[in-house]
């Protein structure tokens, strides 16, 4: 048996105890598990050989599991990530669809348009040093400030 496909079997059996764990109320442990299957089918893939056969359709198939394994623990970026690089290696157009699938999931769960949230907080600011757009606001201690740099503000 070869080394990627040990690999992909053991990141299969995480994912097997992570389904599990996630359907008897404990998502702790099927993030655990989620995140360790993503590592193991991660390592499989990158250790499949990219252009030696003469169907790469493994590859894309371990990769595809990659990204699913990314967004089932909450690992957006990397899901991301590899999703951008294996389009980019001309897949298949069945794995183009999957990946277009777990990419939709993706901005479903977490869009990656919603970098920022809003800051609320009682009292009056110390310093606004509008050049640099930094909010500096008293701490619950009298000697500490919060500095939120480059904060954006609306007018209320």
């Amino acid at each position: 048996m070869t080394v990627p496909r040990t690999l992909h079997e053991t990141a299969m059996e995480y994912a097997d105890w992570a389904t599990i764990s996630k359907a008897k109320g404990k998502p702790e442990n099927a993030a655990r598990f989620y995140r360790i299957a993503f590592e193991c089918e991660k390592e499989a893939a990158d250790k499949m050989p990219l252009n030696g056969e003469d169907h790469p359709l493994p590859r894309f198939i371990m990769l595809r599991s990659t990204a699913a394994l990314a967004y089932k623990a909450d690992l957006y970026d990397e899901a991301r990530q590899i999703i951008s690089s294996t389009l980019n290696e001309n897949p298949p157009t069945f794995i183009i669809n999957e990946l277009n699938d777990i990419a939709n999931l993706i901005k479903a769960a977490h869009p990656k348009n919603n970098k920022t949230k809003p800051i609320h907080f009682k009292g009056r600011l110390k310093l606004i040093n509008r050049p640099y757009s930094d909010l500096c606001a008293p701490a619950h201690k009298p000697s500490k400030f919060i500095v939120f740099e480059k904060a954006s503000c609306k007018k209320i």
